[in-house]
């Protein structure tokens, strides 16, 4: 068995708490019932799932705002800036401000400030109280996602701010977002207005993150909320926050910030070494006079949440529970790289001066929207430059003062202060104006929305068809999401990763919602053992992967009953059908056909099998004996009729070799057999090949057992023009097949189908 945490935790679970059932007892509502009641006894967050759906079902609290900013990390950001100008107004003095707070501990001086205030209260994330607020409070305010079993309700108003202008590239513009955006794009389309500072900010919601065509809500284009808090914080305050936080800040001196984002190849796991910090408080206080100068460091909040606790951080370090908007009030010289709060800090037009020792190297990495020539300030990659630098930055951004004014009237247009007002109009009294934006499609016509599954990824027929699919869809025509299970292995996030970036990749994450009745009738209903439908459950998971987004058609690509197909379903009108993909996949095999797999030494041919490991330094491969030139090899596909196969090889003369790709119910059995008959060496059975076409190319004949002359090995066969035999192993089977004609024949099929033209893709 292949070791990844979704295997562990089966392992773990059959280790812990064995199945008791057996034969038909295991299919009995009883015996599922206690199956859903153990899972949620040894597993809390089962536990703390079936009590948000009983949450669900209470009373909307009406005059209720939850506010919750990176996780419940503190009392910061736009959903700060919100919360802080609706205590101001008198309408709101009625209502009852919820804050999500992670670790009461850190934030406890910020917290301190509301005990007089009745209507403010505060919860710790992720508790029974959490839920029960997340799933009853009229307004949700957030400024980057809930977690993966949030549902949001009709009777919700969900507002999503996000946290600042990107400059390194985000959403599915990262190679990885295909993977690791899912639980964002999941919350953008459950929210009802997205927060955008500018246009810019707008395409990113609807080309990095896909919200384009598909997303219900409304984008409000009115300004970044957190930066109202630049034009109504006192400097004089802030010092006395920092104090609070243990901060040595003293508001006699002028303040230097270096603010740089975080860097590794993980976001929960960030670089967290203090090397770099001390070097440059060291660089800072060098050149510049002390006396009038101070030197503090806000590290980015997720590298503050790892390293708080950690030896040697000093009284420069200011943490994450500090407000960052509140804070640039009092910053007189900001120092940073990537990270986007430079373009918050230029509504205050003071100096900013970048330090990049790694362009190259993030460039790289990550990507960025935007060149160097676009900074507003002088960029250092050694520190002894940026000491230069900040010894008169005023002199040292002389050069700058246009670019300076240029990136401003277009980043932050509307950060005047007022934001939060503009907002509140909107969001609370209904008056909506040109600065709310539709994403839906305005295209002629439209494009037909179309929602796919395709199963879990992995290794295996399901996975190559929809691959094949994906290389043959017309995104001019279509606006096409596909639902992935998520938490596969790492065939399964390769495979997702190189899928078309025309493609929107939804994940569905966590399990679902349910009470432990409606996980027990879900489970008996899709083996076909009770015929009630627990509509109610499938329509609030409908609801927690796609909020109010509207699709014309849902396609089950598996040709089996499953959570999907059901669910669908139950989609307000969307029309369901399953679809068996058989396209070609063309660019793939000559892809494939041009690359070079046959590693040669002194005395053997090795076919490179698969790629292991995530070291770019260190190439690890999986290699299999590479076809003998000398021989007359032969190469089926792994499907039931293989043993029929492997017999009437048996009767092949001995110069021959046969290989059987792929795997599937009963490969043990096939494996026995090869023993059995001793054709060990002769009979090679490669499992899943990372490039089956170039192995394909190497073998002389290609085994096609009877009924399978539409499979997908066999039209790979026919595209490269390989001599078809049957299953006797002898017999030819001539053809006469021409790829693109092939596909566009499927391409009409699906097309018609779409339309409604068609019932069935036979």
């Amino acid at each position: 068995m292949k070791i990844t945490v979704n295997n562990l935790k089966k392992l773990v679970k059959r280790m812990v708490r064995p199945d008791e059932n057996s034969g038909k007892e295991k299919d009995t509502f009883e015996a599922a019932l206690k199956r859903a009641r153990d899972e949620a006894k040894y597993n809390l967050t089962e536990e703390l799932r079936e009590k948000y759906v009983d949450f669900l079902d209470s009373p909307i609290k009406e005059k209720c705002i939850l506010y919750e900013a990176f996780g419940g990390r503190g009392m910061t950001c736009s959903p700060h800036a919100i919360f802080k100008y609706l205590l101001t107004q008198t309408e709101f003095q009625e209502y009852l401000h919820v804050w999500v707070i992670d670790d009461f501990s850190d934030n406890e001086p910020w917290m301190g400030l509301y005990k007089d205030y009745p209507n403010v209260k505060f919860i710790k994330f992720q508790s029974v109280e959490y839920r029960e607020y997340l799933a009853t409070a009229k307004y949700l305010i957030n400024n980057v996602s809930f977690p993966g079993y949030f549902t949001k309700r009709k009777e919700q108003i969900f507002v999503d701010t996000w946290h600042g202008i990107p400059l390194k590239t985000i959403g599915f513009d990262i190679p990885a977002g295909k993977v690791s955006a899912g639980n964002t794009v999941r919350n953008f389309l459950a929210a009802d207005y997205l927060i955008a500072p500018n246009h810019f900010m707008t395409e990113i919601y609807e080309n990095a993150f896909k919200m384009k065509n598909l997303y219900p809500g409304k984008i409000l284009e009115i300004g970044q909320p957190r930066n109202d808090s630049y034009f109504h914080t006192d400097r004089e305050a802030i010092f006395k926050k920092l104090q609070m936080a243990g901060v040595e800040a003293d508001p006699k001196k002028k303040l230097i910030l270096y603010a740089p984002t975080w860097k590794g190849s993980r976001y929960s796991s960030p670089d967290t070494s203090l090397d770099a910090y001390e070097k440059m408080i060291r660089t800072i206080e060098e050149n510049v006079d002390t006396r009038e100068y101070q030197v503090l460091v806000k590290p980015h909040q997720i590298v503050y949440y790892h390293i708080k606790d950690t030896v040697g951080i000093t009284g420069q370090y200011i943490p994450a529970t500090v407000d960052t908007n509140e804070l640039l009030r009092a910053t007189d010289v900001l120092i940073s790289d990537y990270s986007s709060i430079y373009f918050d800090y230029l509504v205050s037009k003071k100096p900013i001066l970048f330090f990049i020792p790694d362009l190259a190297e993030y460039k790289n990495y990550r990507g960025l929207y935007f060149g160097i020539d676009k900074l507003p300030g002088p960029v250092a990659e050694t520190y002894e430059q940026l000491g230069a630098y900040v010894k008169d930055a005023e002199r040292a951004m002389e050069p700058y003062r246009k670019v300076y004014e240029r990136e401003a009237a277009w980043a932050c247009p509307q950060d005047d202060g007022e934001v939060c007002r503009r907002l509140a109009d909107i969001v609370f009294h209904g008056k909506e104006d040109s600065q709310c934006i539709s994403c839906q499609n305005e295209a002629q016509p439209p494009k037909k929305k179309l929602l796919m599954y395709a199963g879990d990824f992995s290794e295996g027929d399901e996975t190559e068809a929809f691959l094949g699919l994906a290389e043959n869809l017309d995104f001019q025509k279509y606006d096409v999401t596909l639902l992935v299970c998520g938490g596969g292995d790492d065939f399964a996030e390769e495979q997702i990763i190189g899928l078309p970036a025309g493609l929107r990749i939804l994940y569905r994450g966590q399990p679902f919602n349910g009470k432990a009745e409606e996980i027990a009738q879900n489970e008996l209903f899709l083996k076909g053992k009770i015929k009630d439908i627990p509509h109610a459950f499938y329509k609030r998971e409908a609801r927690r992967l796609f909020g109010e987004a509207k699709f014309d058609c849902a396609i089950d690509l598996t040709g089996k009953k499953s959570l999907f197909s059901v669910v669908a379903k139950e989609m307000d009108g969307v029309r369901f059908f399953q679809y068996n993909a058989r396209f070609v996949r063309e660019k793939q095999i000559a892809k494939e056909l041009a690359g070079q797999q046959v590693i040669v030494s002194a005395t053997e041919s090795y076919f490179i099998a698969r790629y292991q490991g995530n070291n770019p330094a260190v190439i690890t491969v999986e290699a299999i004996p590479a076809p003998d030139t000398e021989k007359v090899n032969y190469i089926c596909m792994y499907q039931q009729k293989a043993q029929n196969v492997l017999k009437a090889f048996d009767r092949l003369e001995k110069n021959t070799c046969l290989y059987i790709t792929g795997k599937g119910k009963g490969y043990q059995k096939l494996k026995a057999m090869v023993s059995d008959l001793h054709l060990e060496g002769r009979v090679i059975l490669t499992g899943w090949l990372e490039k089956p076409f170039a192995f394909m190319n190497l073998c002389d004949y290609f085994i096609c057992p009877e009924e399978e002359e539409e499979s997908l090995g066999t039209l790979a066969a026919k595209t490269m023009n390989m001599k078809l035999l049957a299953e006797d192993c002898t017999t030819e089977m001539p053809y006469s097949f021409q790829a693109m004609s092939w596909n566009e024949e499927q391409s009409g099929k699906l097309d018609e189908l779409i339309e409604g033209k068609r019932t069935s893709d036979e």
